[in-house]
């Protein structure tokens, strides 16, 4: 799903999906795909998934770009991306604007990574630095890595997004 090479397929399966559950996607084109992915799975709190957001989340899953070790009954009204430390190749960028759809789309969402994934290779770092809206940590390798991520979920969950973790977190190190 991230890999850069695999851009255009990506993309045209989102599209695909969007046109055949009657979504119009803008933005860009991982953009759509986190728009896309969020109709799938995203909605309002203990909404059933309809037979659009099955439809888009079959076509994910048959492009072999989605797998589900349990297939969600029900909309996530938040979404969580868990990452490594270092990015490769343009996928951080792939993976912020994935984010970024994602958030756009209505499902507040947190980017979170251990503490090297705040470094300028890191792929919390590009997220602070190409998505503004979304959240992130950088702390999910410490003993409060957990606590911290719960918390901005929460805030999330209010219609408020930060940066948290180490030092080079605009918001500190927890949400408050």
């Amino acid at each position: 799903l991230l890999d850069p090479a695999n851009r255009q397929f990506t993309e045209s399966v989102a599209q695909q999906a969007a046109a055949d559950a009657g979504l119009t996607l803008s933005g860009e084109s991982y953009a759509q795909v986190g728009a896309a992915l969020a109709r799938a799975v995203a909605g309002k709190v203990d909404a059933t998934l309809d037979d659009k957001a099955a439809a888009v989340d079959a076509a994910f899953v048959e492009a072999k770009l989605v797998t589900w070790g349990t297939k969600p009954t029900k909309a996530a009204d938040l979404a969580l991306v868990v990452t490594g430390s270092s990015r490769s190749g343009g996928s951080g960028a792939v993976l912020a604007a994935l984010a970024q759809g994602l958030d756009g789309a209505g499902a507040g969402t947190v980017v979170a990574g251990p503490t090297g994934a705040s470094r300028d290779e890191g792929y919390v770092a590009e997220v602070r630095d190409g998505a503004s809206a979304v959240s992130t940590v950088d702390v999910t390798d410490a003993a409060a890595g957990p606590v911290v991520v719960a918390l901005a979920l929460a805030r999330e969950a209010g219609g408020n997004n930060g940066a948290w973790g180490t030092s080079r977190s605009a918001d500190g190190a927890l949400p408050r």
